[in-house]
């Protein structure tokens, strides 16, 4: 890809001026696994409670080979191929700080997660695919709950040396993309701060405002994507556009799609000029798939799907096959008898077969349904 996409008023253009509509595929999991999407109970749903029953069954040595080989087969170049091939334009990538910082200082940028994003980048660039990098999980947490691997409170804004390294974070990663133009740009904190924690709320906005010039101080080219608080929908914090190059990010689940249920965010970007983007939607039936894509596409807004692949779930484009003992697992985490060390290794040993995606089952009515076929 040469040039780079950016905003022009309330529209993103590519890098010769035509209008982009993103249509892009989440990557959940990945990075950020979630107990849901493993069919887990209870509170096995954040990465590091997910972490910890793979421990608890597995043993911690083979609990850290299997998360190591789980990274590694979960998303192949294959799989890139893949998304390009089903209609997305690009991939919008969720990951965890501690796999980019693992201990707890700010200059520490030994994890292994920087290779990961560097493996996709490439691949995307050899596919022609836009990368939108998605920090999911911030240090401290954002949200408060297990979509950022936190401690069940959003500790971020409690703690000034958590949002200091969330910015030297940004800084880092814009550094080291900074001139990629098959990265779109960073998508700064996801689902930031809801209701019951709206206290925080006024402190959105001025850490934006502090990663921007972090990043600006290396990086001038890529694009801002600024989510909302209280499940990235309430922008009310917002009264100007302070960096030329910023994208108010929204998602939607689970409501009317109707030009009502967008209001807000249309009323955004008329008042403050600039361009939308549905960050994140998806986990519902093929007919909301349609309505919801078809009300993006009225209005010129771009989308993202969430997620690729799941276990033993056909909402997605793809369905990772259940392994034998699995429910033996799924029941331990609801608060059933532990399975026996065998069969957690083999259901375990087997998971990892069958997230190869020729090992999936692919759900053709789903892509039919986001693309509107």
């Amino acid at each position: 890809m040469k040039g780079f996409v950016r905003v022009d008023g309330r529209q993103l253009v590519d890098p010769e001026g035509k209008p982009l509509i993103l249509r892009t595929l989440g990557l959940g999991m990945w990075l950020v696994p979630e107990g849901y999407m493993f069919r887990f109970k209870g509170r096995y749903q954040s990465p590091t409670a997910i972490e910890d029953l793979t421990k608890e069954l597995l043993g911690p040595e083979r609990a850290r080979l299997f998360w190591q080989e789980f990274r590694e087969r979960f998303v192949t170049e294959e799989d890139v191929a893949a998304i390009k091939a089903c209609g997305f334009n690009g991939i919008r990538v969720p990951f965890n700080y501690k796999l980019l910082s693992p201990e707890w200082s700010p200059g520490d940028l030994a994890g292994p997660g920087w290779q990961y994003l560097d493996r996709i980048i490439e691949w995307c660039t050899a596919h022609g695919l836009w990368v939108i990098l998605d920090m999911h999980c911030a240090p401290g947490g954002q949200t408060g709950t297990n979509i950022d691997d936190s401690w069940g409170y959003p500790w971020l804004w409690e703690s000034e040396a958590d949002r200091a390294r969330t910015v030297t974070l940004w800084r880092e990663i814009a550094r080291r993309y900074a001139g990629n133009p098959t990265v779109i740009g960073y998508d700064l904190l996801n689902e930031p701060i809801p209701n019951e924690h709206f206290q925080y709320k006024p402190m959105l906005e001025p850490l934006y405002r502090e990663i921007t010039a972090a990043i600006r101080s290396v990086d001038e080219e890529h694009v801002l994507f600024l989510e909302g608080a209280h499940w990235a929908n309430d922008f009310t914090m917002f009264d100007e556009v302070f960096d030329p190059q910023i994208v108010f990010s929204f998602h939607k689940y689970w409501n009317k799609n109707d030009t009502a249920s967008i209001a807000p965010y249309l009323e955004l970007r008329e008042r403050l000029g600039a361009p939308l983007w549905n960050g994140e939607t998806g986990e519902n039936t093929n007919e909301w798939y349609r309505e919801c894509i078809q009300l993006m596409e009225d209005h010129d807004i771009g989308w993202s799907f969430w997620t690729w692949k799941k276990v033993d779930n056909a909402n997605c484009p793809y369905t990772i096959r259940k392994p034998e003992y699995w429910d033996e697992i799924v029941a331990y985490t609801d608060g059933g008898e532990r399975p026996s060390v065998e069969h957690a290794r083999a259901a375990f040993e087997e998971l990892l077969e069958n997230i190869r995606l020729e090992r999936c089952v692919r759900n053709d009515d789903v892509l039919d349904a986001i693309f509107l076929r």
